[in-house]
């Protein structure tokens, strides 16, 4: 699969399940978002009080000196 596959489809299951519990607008999907919670493809997914992942499953490296040295 292509990179960030997983979180394309973590994205889509989030808003498909905020439409799920009845959203009807776009303020209401918003709303919802914060309420979601669900293992997807990529880790477990929840909102934080900024709309934020709460989670994730990913690291961040920076190359010092030709290594990958995670932060």
């Amino acid at each position: 699969p292509p990179i960030l596959a997983a979180q394309s489809y973590d994205a889509f299951e989030a808003i498909y399940q905020a439409i799920k519990a009845g959203a009807e607008t776009r303020e209401q999907v918003k709303d919802n978002l914060y309420k979601v919670k669900f293992d997807g493809a990529s880790g477990s997914i929840s909102f934080d009080k900024n709309g934020d992942v709460s989670s994730g499953n990913y690291d961040v490296f920076l190359v010092t000196d030709g290594a990958f040295v995670k932060q």
